[in-house]
């Protein structure tokens, strides 16, 4: 009989804990934060240039080319790319995971404070624009 008994005492505590595992897995299911759109790409930040009556091949090497060479010496950055067109250029920043969009737009806007005086007189103020899932909805 106390074998029996012991068996019986067993099967209780692994009751016990499967209903403790359950109950635990519930309050951690409610607890846990939801993001209705997480961010699954890396920050981008597109910095636009815009230089009235300027050529496609003037553009690239008086704004873009500059402008590309300081962006990418911001730490945490993974790639810039770059569009050079008939009177505009757009230099667009890919940062690594981690990085707040917030504080990489003030990294490039600090950046691009140091470049601006070596841009040309008529072009405009480089105007950046942050890139995330949720602005291509």
């Amino acid at each position: 009989m106390s074998a029996m008994q012991r068996l019986l005492n067993q099967s209780h505590a692994i009751v016990a804990l499967a209903v403790l595992a359950v109950v635990a897995g519930i309050a951690a299911y409610f607890a846990m934060p939801m993001n209705l759109f997480p961010d699954s790409n890396r920050p981008m930040i597109s910095a636009v240039t815009q230089w009235p009556g300027a050529e496609a091949r003037d553009v690239e090497q008086d704004v873009t080319h500059p402008v590309e060479t300081q962006l990418s010496a911001i730490d945490g950055v993974r790639r810039v790319t770059s569009v050079s067109r008939d009177q505009v250029s757009a230099v667009t920043v890919e940062f690594e995971y981690g990085n707040d969009i917030n504080v990489a737009a003030a990294k490039v806007l600090t950046e691009l404070k140091r470049v601006e005086s070596g841009l040309p007189a008529n072009a405009s103020q480089p105007t950046i624009f942050r890139i995330t899932n949720a602005a291509s909805r």
